[in-house]
C-alpha cells in the first residue's frame, strides 16, 4: 500500500479550506441579501401600518361619520328612541 507523501496531504487540506472559505462568504452574503430584503419589507409592512391606522382614525372621526349619515339620508336620533332588547325577549 502507498503511503500518500505529507507535501500532497498538505496541499489537498489548503485547497479544501480554501473552497469552505469561499463558501462561507458567498453564504455569508446570501444571507445578507436576504436581511435586506426583510428589513425592506418590514419597512413597508411599518408604513402601510401608519397609512391603514391613520385612515382608521379619519374614519371614526365625528365629522366622517356625520359625512356618512348624510350620504345614506339618516336622521338624528334621541335614546329615547332607542329600545334595548335582551336575550330573555328574544326566547
Amino acid at each position: 500500500m502507498k503511503k500518500i507523501p505529507f507535501a500532497v496531504l498538505f496541499v489537498a487540506t489548503q485547497i479544501l479550506f480554501a473552497v469552505l472559505i469561499i463558501y462561507k462568504q458567498s453564504r455569508k452574503i446570501e444571507l445578507s441579501y436576504k436581511k435586506q430584503q426583510y428589513e425592506r419589507q418590514q419597512e413597508q409592512l411599518k408604513k402601510q401600518k401608519e397609512t391603514l391606522t391613520q385612515k382608521l382614525y379619519s374614519l371614526k372621526s365625528h365629522s366622517s361619520i356625520k359625512k356618512f349619515a348624510r350620504k345614506k339620508n339618516m336622521k338624528k336620533m334621541r335614546l329615547s328612541h332607542i329600545k334595548t332588547v335582551t336575550l330573555a325577549e328574544l326566547q
